[in-house]
């Protein structure tokens, strides 16, 4: 298999795990799920580590640093939802143009606090990933 094909795979299931963790938060409540994507999130890391080491295709290092994005956004996430659980006693919600949360039985209002939680979430992951890429590259 072409190893340039495969490493679009694995950048394409990276952008896919984040993305659906990202826009239905509940699929990261279940104590299954969060044990399942950990351990996807370790396995593209772990191809990120091939990657920087040179054993995959030799491409730019970003890239491979980029593998690492799913893993630091669930470490993230769940220190975030720790703490924003233990303040507020609820689960994090966010949806995107509507006030309420459709997809939780409580039917809650999306408050400023979620959208902080969210805007936090994504800023701290992509600044990590990319300290992470300077990091690397010293």
């Amino acid at each position: 298999m072409n190893t340039l094909l495969t490493i679009k795979i694995i950048l394409g299931i990276c952008l896919l795990l984040v993305s659906i963790s990202f826009s239905y938060y509940r699929i990261v409540r279940e104590k299954r799920l969060i044990i399942a994507s950990f351990l996807l999130s370790f396995i593209l890391s772990f191809f990120g580590v091939l990657g920087r080491l040179g054993y995959l295709y030799h491409t730019d290092t970003i890239i491979y640093t980029f593998m690492f994005g799913p893993l630091i956004y669930y470490t993230i996430f769940h220190g975030l939802r720790y703490f924003y659980k233990k303040d507020t006693g609820n689960e994090p919600i966010f949806t995107y143009v509507s006030k309420y949360d459709f997809s939780d039985a409580t039917r809650r209002i999306v408050t400023r606090a979620d959208i902080v939680f969210t805007l936090l979430l994504l800023t701290l992951t992509v600044c990590a990933t990319l300290f992470l890429n300077y990091i690397l590259n010293l």
